[in-house]
């Protein structure tokens, strides 16, 4: 994947040309630019909890010899403006190469974030998380917006029950880009609604 030009000098601004702040209609935009994909082709999620958006495609060939990687853009409750995005790459159980496809998607962005040279006593990397999945990599620029980088491998700690049951079954690999990880943009019942 080739780093954009400004990705140094920018910080976490967004994922190639959708830049946070962008709305539904510039975040369409981007997406055709940056992979050819028609606006009425992207899904369109509306989460019932936080009442965010997300405009949700899959790459195939994002990272080469990675496979498919689903990319949701999530766009804020109030603002209705980019805020977030995920890059997941999922191999289910059994899948022949997935752990060497995650490895090299993770490499690949580890690198990336890396050329942003982050302050060191603000990251964090290869932490055991409760789940069982590993905090590979997170960091945050100057503005506040951060980057993790985070693998499950299915045999690896966790409750062996939910893992069966869940949408996590199988092994992933999750990169997020977030504008404002104190105080997203989500719906919130305010003091005194209950």
């Amino acid at each position: 994947m080739a780093v954009p030009a400004n990705a140094q000098a920018d910080g976490i601004a967004g994922f190639r040309s959708a830049r946070f702040g962008m709305t539904e209609e510039e975040v369409l935009v981007a997406i055709e630019a940056d992979f050819g994909i028609v606006a009425w082709a992207a899904s369109r999620v509306l989460q019932p909890v936080e009442k965010t958006t997300s405009l949700v495609i899959e790459i195939d060939g994002l990272v080469a010899g990675t496979g498919v990687v689903e990319i949701a853009y999530l766009l804020g409750y109030r603002s209705k403006r980019l805020m977030q995005v995920n890059m997941l790459w999922r191999q289910p159980p059994g899948a022949l190469d997935g752990s060497a496809r995650l490895a090299r998607a993770a490499a690949v962005m580890m690198r990336r974030f890396a050329l942003q040279r982050f302050p060191r006593d603000e990251s964090v990397e290869n932490t055991v998380l409760e789940d069982g999945s590993i905090l590979l990599f997170r960091a945050g620029d100057d503005r506040g917006r951060i980057a993790i980088i985070r693998l499950k491998e299915r045999n690896r700690g966790g409750d062996a029950s939910k893992a069966m049951t869940s949408r996590d079954e199988g092994s992933w690999l999750r990169v997020s880009l977030i504008e404002h990880v104190v105080a997203p943009d989500i719906f919130r019942i305010e003091p005194g609604q209950f």
